[in-house]
């Protein structure tokens, strides 16, 4: 089975070497538990396309932990429709 690296230090050699090609990932837990941070470093460090997409998080949050881990630059894309949000990095 193909597989995605993640390129988060330590997670893909728990999981097999990466995500599995081809499947969608989704990320539960308690508030703080760092769901966020780690899928903004995902979206990041990648390169694979991918949708971040957050019921929980005011459209300023995001983009303040982006801008505070220096993920968000001039091109990076933040779409909101409906209270959901999306961040292209």
């Amino acid at each position: 089975m193909e597989r995605i690296k993640t390129f988060i230090p330590g997670l893909d050699e728990i999981i097999g070497g990466g995500f599995p090609k081809g499947d969608s990932i989704s990320l539960g837990g308690p508030i703080g538990s760092g769901k966020t941070i780690f899928s903004l470093e995902y979206l990041l460090k990648s390169h694979e396309p991918s949708i971040y997409v957050s019921f929980e998080h005011d459209i300023n949050i995001i983009k303040q932990t982006a801008i505070e881990f220096g993920w968000y630059n001039k091109d990076s894309k933040i779409f909101c429709n409906l209270n959901k949000y999306f961040l292209l990095i």
